[in-house]
């Protein structure tokens, strides 16, 4: 399962989804939690680099509450 999703604008940048690794299961009413980086410029090894410093992108990206 991927915790992120690259969507490319066409232009040389993506807005870039983060999920956050939870330890327990959301409940049902509790509310859900995302990053969210927008025009980020893409570049070879993108996937690899969120892969591999997860943590950091989380921590620099902005904050939405669904």
């Amino acid at each position: 399962m991927k915790f992120y999703n690259i969507h490319d604008n066409g232009d040389g940048t993506a807005d870039i989804t983060l999920r956050p690794y939870r330890k327990e299961a959301r409940k049902e009413d509790e509310e859900e939690e995302i990053r969210i980086m927008r025009g980020v410029v893409l570049f070879d090894g993108i996937e690899n680099d969120i892969r591999e410093r997860f943590s950091a992108w989380c921590e620099s990206a902005e904050k939405i509450i669904l």
